[in-house]
């Protein structure tokens, strides 16, 4: 179980790397340094996704939304050192609220098949 939570923990090390290296390029791309737009990130979702199963299989829980609960705080804790500025329990509770809107609506995006005949603008077949 120790070895699984350190396999788990050095993910959420590496998606937290990623993150940030991602997050540089693109405001390299902008030329600034500030933030130009706020916009959804995957990577961060992803990170939040990962740490709430770690929590989950070290704690044998699910990770409960509560302002004031273990989560929450491990939440804060976590974001606070991966993105570099102060988040409470109040912010990390509005984070994982988010978190898990957004990854319930990609689930329900994935999960509903595309037609090809419901929709006669695309063709199956674009090589004919």
């Amino acid at each position: 179980m120790v070895k699984r939570v350190l396999q788990a923990v050095t993910q959420v090390d590496h998606l937290a790397e990623h993150a940030v290296a991602r997050e540089r390029a693109r405001q390299v791309s902008l030329g600034t340094d500030k933030k130009q737009v706020k916009r959804a990130d995957t990577v961060r979702y992803l990170l939040v996704d990962q740490l709430s199963s770690t929590y989950a299989d070290t704690f044998k829980m699910r990770p409960a939304a509560t302002r004031d609960g273990s989560w929450c705080f491990l939440l804060a804790a976590v974001l606070t050192c991966c993105e570099g500025k102060e988040l409470d329990n109040d912010h990390a509770y509005r984070i994982w609220v988010h978190t898990r809107q957004r990854l319930d609506q990609l689930l329900d995006t994935l999960s509903v098949p595309f037609d090809y005949d419901k929709d006669s603008s695309m063709d199956p077949n674009p090589l004919r």
